[in-house]
């Protein structure tokens, strides 16, 4: 993924005001998102009405409301040939006191929201470890959704950072954006999670239980647009099941959906790996730069110098001077 169509159908958010959200969540997710979570910049392209846009770019809409939906907030997809598409709908939010780009409840900082997750885990299949038994989902805004800051004074989606997905983070580690959260799968008072737990039927197959747990900050009115259907809950509940392309990751575990034939039942199997070593240090960009280009600095050196004796030589002979190495 290289680059995210923003779709603007919206009547009550103009264009210019699509093209500033689109410019801060570009920069956000280039200079805040990329290095933390060591992946490339993903251009964000504004669209002032669904035209010509390239098959394979991920496309997110912002519309007013979904009438088949009408207390979503926004989400997006995967389907089955792989094309990625969602909604941020602008109604919930203006409708309960929000903004266009000011404020955590803002049509911004939603559209930051999807962008960033759809990134992350663009088919909303990726599940981690907590190191308890239970799953948490691959959402890096939902923990911190209720925070927000500017880029290009706009407000955008604080995150969350790998290591906030790690159960065995060294102490000092950084888990968000905004430097809120204190600890591995931990929100702030304004967020959720989305957790799955797994049991064992009467007949041995294993029963997936997707639930939510909300921050106390978290609006009422908030708490009912994530039982929406084409809320991430509803999505994960209903499309990624092991049968169907359930994803289980972590950094120091491995899970396997193991099914056993002939009447055994099946089982999951969650196997830790050996910690990480304890002195692995943060990505740190200019670190990774230099390391990068210092080499070709002492290659250039080197031939700088190498010219420097050439001239010297073609000086001292040219001046009947013979120069002995």
């Amino acid at each position: 993924m290289d680059s995210i169509a923003v779709v603007s159908l919206s009547p009550r958010v103009p264009f210019k005001d699509v093209i500033a959200m689109c410019r801060a969540v570009a920069h956000q997710v280039s200079a805040h998102l990329a290095p933390a979570w060591r992946i490339q910049p993903v251009a964000i392209v504004p669209y002032a009405a669904e035209g010509p846009i390239p098959s394979t770019m991920p496309v997110l809409r912002i519309i007013e409301s979904d009438p088949n939906e009408p207390n979503a907030l926004g989400w997006h997809t995967e389907d089955s040939l792989g094309r990625v598409f969602g909604d941020v709908l602008c109604a919930p939010i203006l409708d309960n006191g929000g903004t266009i780009h000011a404020g955590a409840n803002s049509v911004s900082q939603t559209l930051s929201h999807e962008v960033l997750e759809t990134i992350i885990d663009r088919s909303v299949s990726t599940w981690d470890q907590r190191g308890d038994g239970v799953l948490v989902a691959r959402e890096v805004g939902d923990p911190v959704e209720g925070d927000s800051y500017l880029s290009y004074g706009v407000s955008v989606s604080n995150f969350v950072f790998p290591q906030w997905f790690d159960s065995q983070a060294p102490a000092g580690s950084r888990f968000d954006q905004m430097k809120l959260v204190k600890e591995p799968f931990a929100m702030t008072p304004g967020g959720y999670l989305i957790l799955m737990t797994a049991t064992a039927s009467a007949d041995g197959s294993p029963v997936l239980t997707t639930t939510q747990t909300f921050g106390e900050e978290m609006p009422e009115w908030k708490r009912a647009v994530k039982q929406a259907k084409t809320s991430r809950l509803g999505r994960r509940a209903r499309l990624r099941t092991p049968a169907n392309g359930l994803k289980l990751f972590a950094p120091h575990l491995v899970e396997r959906v193991r099914e056993r034939r002939q009447g055994e039942a099946r089982v999951v199997v969650l196997r830790r790996f050996e910690r990480r070593r304890r002195g692995r240090q943060a990505f740190d960009p200019r670190r990774e730069l230099a390391a990068a280009v210092l080499p070709h600095v002492v290659e250039l050196l080197q031939r700088v110098l190498q010219i420097g004796e050439w001239l010297v030589r073609c000086v001292g002979l040219a001046h009947g001077v013979f120069l002995v190495s």
